[in-house]
């Protein structure tokens, strides 16, 4: 039994400086990303709001994945569409 205490305590502290409100910030700033398309712009208000510089990099990256993600599907979608329209008048 004590040592399946120890394992448990062991696992538990290697994940002691994960801090919630940070993926939460992350979260949060990619949200409004997909929402709004602003890039720098909100990686910068939610590093102000948060008023932690450090961040800055983790809600970038965050938001331009997010953007990314969303132009590329936003292109596929407008493609296809153009295509069949095309297909329909020639």
């Amino acid at each position: 039994m004590c040592v399946r205490m120890c394992m448990c305590t062991d696992i538990v502290g290697q994940w002691t400086w994960i801090d919630p409100g940070a993926f939460a910030l992350v979260g949060a700033g990619a949200f409004m990303g997909g929402v709004t398309r602003l890039t720098v712009a909100l990686a910068v208000i939610t590093v102000e709001i948060s008023s932690d510089v450090h961040m800055l990099l983790p809600v970038l990256v965050a938001i331009m994945t997010v953007s990314e993600t969303h132009t590329n599907k936003h292109t596929q979608t407008h493609t296809h569409t153009h295509t069949r329209a095309r297909a329909l008048f020639v």
